[in-house]
Formats: structure tokens, C-alpha cells, sequence
């Protein structure tokens, strides 16, 4: 397909970041251009969803199958998982969230989302319950209190609910 080099040279170009994008609001995945300041991410989710677009529509004859919705997913991870590593969480939700969408309108099996959605709540059970049991927190207390937020924005109403309370 035509789609995957430029997916891969997103992900070879993530490895530039941390030696030459600066810092900017925690996450190290800015590129200070002189006069403006550049996150990589933007980008990186322009040419995600050429990429996605681009493998999707080379395998129309392959509608359906499981191979085609775990290989898309499988484009987004690496990426995905460098721009979480900046930290930047919301980012690489929206690549994932984006690669979703396509798969959706692709026409990819109702069946597929049902096991991808079990297995993203197993998923978040276990990076939020049993992990930390372990020692082991792969999320900062700060993104998991962005996350549920959503959920009941007033309770922290002068924090980390204050922008969605905002928006209401």
C-alpha cells in the first residue's frame, strides 16, 4: 500500500524530539523554530490519518477481516506510544481515537469494536487498579485526574474540572 512509509517516517522522525524539541508545558515533543513553536504530534496526526487512510483504502477487498483492523492498529501504536512518552496523553488518544474513526468508516464489523472496547476497559483496569498495586504507574495522578474529570466535572471544580465546567 502507499500509505505505510509515510507512517514510517512519522515514527523515524519521533526519534529527533528528545535531542532537539524543547520543552513546552511538560511535554518535550516542541520544536522551537525561531519564531514559532512547533508540537511534532500535529503533524504526526495529519500524516496518521494519510497513512491509515491510504492502507484502508489499498485493502477494500479485505473488508472485514481481523488481520486488516489489527495491522491498522498496529500503525498507530508505535507513534501512539512516543507522543504518550513526551507526555503527552490527550495526543496520543486523539491518534488512536482517530485510527478508531477510520476503522468505523472503512466499515470495519461491529463485532471488532465490541472486543477493542472489553479489551480497552480491561486495559484501563489494569493501568489504573492493578499496576499501581505492583508499583508500577504508567499514568501521572494529574492525566488521571483529567480522565475522570469527565465523569463528574465539579468535583474539582477550581483544578482539573475547572475548563470542562467552562465549556458548559
Amino acid at each position: 500500500g502507499g500509505g505505510g512509509g509515510v507512517g514510517g517516517r512519522r515514527v523515524a522522525s519521533g526519534g529527533g524530539v528528545g535531542r532537539v524539541g524543547g520543552d513546552g508545558k511538560g511535554g518535550t515533543g516542541w520544536f522551537n523554530l525561531g519564531c514559532v513553536r512547533f508540537q511534532q504530534s500535529r503533524a504526526g496526526l495529519l500524516l496518521l490519518a494519510r497513512s491509515i487512510g491510504a492502507f484502508l483504502a489499498d485493502r477494500m477487498d479485505l473488508l472485514g477481516s481481523k488481520r486488516i483492523t489489527l495491522t491498522a492498529l498496529a500503525l498507530v501504536a508505535l507513534p501512539a506510544v512516543l507522543v504518550y512518552q513526551e507526555p503527552d496523553f490527550g495526543s496520543a488518544m486523539v491518534m488512536v481515537m482517530l485510527t478508531l474513526a477510520m476503522l468505523y468508516f472503512f466499515g470495519t464489523p461491529w463485532t471488532h469494536f465490541v472486543v477493542l472496547a472489553a479489551s480497552g476497559v480491561g486495559a484501563f483496569i489494569v493501568a489504573l487498579q492493578v499496576l499501581p498495586l505492583a508499583g508500577v504507574n504508567l499514568m501521572h495522578q494529574y492525566q488521571i485526574d483529567r480522565l475522570f474529570v469527565f465523569i463528574n466535572p465539579g468535583e474539582q471544580s477550581d483544578a482539573a474540572g475547572y475548563n470542562v465546567i467552562q465549556s458548559m
